[in-house]
């Protein structure tokens, strides 16, 4: 990373408000949480997640969100989990309603949490510069959700 780069990272930090350091990760883990983007990177990603993906990427897609395993709350994907919002404790469970495609993360001083609406070319993504959770908000902010 650049000079230029760090320069540009937002300071993360704990649930007091009180800054943290910015995680340094080795190549192993890199893929748990290294990655870094724009707003613009993750409207795309969005839209992609969503089934406006070009070919090979949308049977990437679609493999990376198949249903692997289920726990007693979602069927989980690569990383990807498909449940009810009422199984995330956030609203009651609506059966008129999709399931919800979601995935959120964090490390040190951040929470994320990203939902595309399948076929729509819509969702949400929330990113937040504090150790607190922001599935909440990501759940409320969903356009078909309102």
């Amino acid at each position: 990373m650049t000079t230029h780069d760090r320069a540009q990272l937002v300071q993360g930090h704990d649930r007091r408000g009180r800054p943290v350091p910015h995680w340094h990760f080795t190549e192993a883990l890199a893929g748990c949480g290294a990655l870094r983007g724009s707003v613009g990177d993750l409207a795309r990603w969005l839209c992609a997640a969503a089934g406006e993906a070009p070919e090979p990427l949308r049977s990437a897609i679609a493999e990376a969100t198949r249903p692997r395993t289920r726990t007693r709350s979602a069927e989980v994907g690569l990383g990807w989990h498909r449940s009810q919002l009422g199984n995330l404790g956030l609203r009651s469970p609506d059966p008129a309603q999709p399931a919800l495609l979601w995935h959120n993360g964090g490390t040190g001083g951040f929470r994320s949490f990203a939902a595309p609406e399948e076929h729509t070319c819509r969702g949400v993504a929330v990113l937040g510069a504090s150790k607190r959770s922001v599935d909440g908000l990501g759940v409320l902010l969903l356009p078909s959700r309102r």
